[in-house]
């Protein structure tokens, strides 16, 4: 499969391990924290929902939660600072790329697979945790899609 833009209004899901620090309650309310969206490659994966109507299906573990994301508010409100010589000079833009995993031996196929990434590519961890907290900051908007078991 070709891959394909991916449209403002469309959902990104993403799987939350079950009895993990990925989320937790405060004050009786459910707050994720950034490392809901950790990734070894600085790229969090999430599922396309037109591509994966059901939102069960991307639970890693059939334990696992699933929260969502909205294209347009990981375009829009992800504002993480390009920093050179100790200040700003712009803004990482953030995007959800359309990465479809096909044939690959150490993944299964997943033809909704996008990545969350950033232009120019965010090679420092602080800047990387900024990202995580923003993308964890939009799915407390939202809470579970599927509540983990």
């Amino acid at each position: 499969m070709d891959p394909t833009v991916v449209d403002d209004a469309e959902d990104l899901y993403r799987s939350i391990r079950a009895n993990s620090d990925e989320y937790s309650y405060q004050d009786g309310k459910l707050v994720f924290s950034s490392s809901a969206f950790d990734d070894r490659f600085m790229k969090p994966s999430v599922d396309r929902s037109s591509l994966r109507p059901n939102s069960e299906d991307v639970r890693i573990n059939a334990a696992d939660g699933v929260t969502k994301v909205v294209t347009a508010d990981v375009r829009r409100s992800c504002k993480i600072p390009i920093i050179k010589n100790g200040a700003p000079v712009g803004e990482y833009a953030v995007d959800a790329i359309h990465r479809p995993i096909e044939n690959d031996q150490n993944d299964p196929d997943n033809l909704a697979h996008c990545q969350i990434e950033c232009n120019p590519i965010i090679e420092s961890g602080s800047r990387f945790k900024k990202l995580k907290a923003a993308l964890a900051n939009l799915a407390n908007k939202h809470g579970f899609v599927v509540t983990p078991s």
